[in-house]
């Protein structure tokens, strides 16, 4: 098995990113760039561990800039040992995803982080709900009319 056994189709699809967000990865320092270019281009495990790391990272919401300081901190092998952790279970939907929140702040018993009255955390996820549900609730609205 050669050192570099990817082709960027095979390592986007194991990261489960598109082949253009691992090129974009490239030019913004996320990610090293292949030995060779064009059509032979491989990559290693490195890339691979690399990507599945900076999946993470967005998961846990943080932005590309701190993504990247967190990288060049981390030698490969601390990559390749944080790319290995079990990924969490991820909510099956914004609005999951934004009860979950809630349920913890509330266990923990403590106040729901707010921004102009709404929750500080996930808050693109909770807009996102929030929409998601004012247009289901207007188009059951609308079947129940007709």
């Amino acid at each position: 098995m050669p050192d570099d056994p990817y082709t960027l189709a095979d390592l986007a699809r194991l990261a489960d990113v598109t082949p253009r967000t691992v090129r974009y990865y490239i030019a913004q320092g996320l990610l090293q760039s292949p030995e060779a270019a064009g059509p032979a281009t491989r990559y290693g495990e490195g890339h691979l561990a690399r990507l599945r790391l900076i999946r993470r990272f967005q998961r846990d919401h943080l932005p590309l800039a701190e993504i990247r300081t967190r990288l060049l901190a981390m030698t490969d092998d601390e990559i390749l040992a944080a790319s290995g952790e079990p990924e969490r279970a991820e909510p099956s939907s914004a609005l999951d995803r934004v009860h979950e929140l809630m349920a913890k702040y509330m266990r923990e018993g403590s106040e729901v982080p707010m921004i102009y009255g709404e929750p500080r955390l996930d808050f693109h996820a909770y807009r996102y709900a929030r929409e998601k549900a004012t247009a289901l609730f207007a188009e059951r609205l609308d079947a129940g009319k007709s």
